[in-house]
């Protein structure tokens, strides 16, 4: 099963459609897989990394909007381009609303229809990217074994990691975001709510170490740095 690299799937009843688009795109440096049934791209969709489907609009088993909802269903980041030789404004109106990246009337000008599978293909990359990025980011944040919280400049507390919530003593993480950085009396006694603010309204990094027991009664003697985040 491979899920690595981005397939385009190509789904037509006629072989020798599928053949002439698999070779052009087999040219153009895609990784074409091929289906002749709606069945049959609904399985391949589960065996591997489909970024694009271009998809016949009349199948033997099935329509190509059907597969369409339930390619979407199954990978909800596939981009689908419907094809078709049977155009008409209720069948397109209804693929662009269930989600279609585009719509082409065979016969089709190719390079078009390469350009938006580019697009596509380019478009489902980038969110798999983003996906990638927030998962490794998540993975850090919460197996770091220091503590890290995120708040806003006006010290509503945005997230906490669990190491955070342990050296406090916090019994969660709903608990924890009650506090306000900039008025909660414990913190603004120790400093550490001023801090906060010359940091938010300088845009500059502040590194401090002091005494705290927090309001869950854990004492702790804490170095910290406070980076603010821009953007």
């Amino acid at each position: 099963m491979d899920k690595q690299i981005p397939h385009i799937l190509v789904v037509d009843d006629d072989p020798n459609m599928i053949g002439t688009v698999s070779d052009i795109l087999l040219t153009k440096g895609f990784e074409p897989l091929t289906a002749l049934t709606g069945g049959e791209a609904l399985l391949l969709a589960g065996e591997h990394y489909i970024a694009a489907a271009l998809i016949d609009l009349r199948l033997g088993d099935m329509d190509g909007l059907e597969v369409l909802r339930r390619l979407k269903e199954q990978a909800p980041d596939i981009e689908c381009i419907l094809l078709t030789g049977h155009a008409s404004q209720s069948s397109a109106i209804e693929a662009i609303r269930m989600g279609a990246f585009g719509y082409f009337q065979k016969p089709f000008d190719i390079e078009q229809v390469l350009l938006s599978l580019r697009q596509a293909v380019e478009k489902n990359t980038t969110a798999k990217a983003l996906r990638d990025n927030e998962a490794r980011y998540r993975l850090l944040f919460e197996s770091a074994p220091v503590g890290i919280f995120s708040a806003t400049c006006d010290g509503r507390i945005i997230e906490i990691n669990p190491t955070a919530l342990q050296i406090l003593g916090s019994p969660s993480v709903e608990a924890t975001r009650a506090i306000n950085l900039l008025t909660f009396p414990l913190l603004v006694a120790t400093g550490f709510s001023a801090n906060f603010k010359t940091c938010a309204e300088s845009g500059l990094p502040v590194f401090a170490e002091q005494s705290y027991t927090s309001k869950w009664g854990k004492s702790v003697y804490a170095q910290y740095s406070l980076t603010p985040i821009q953007g």
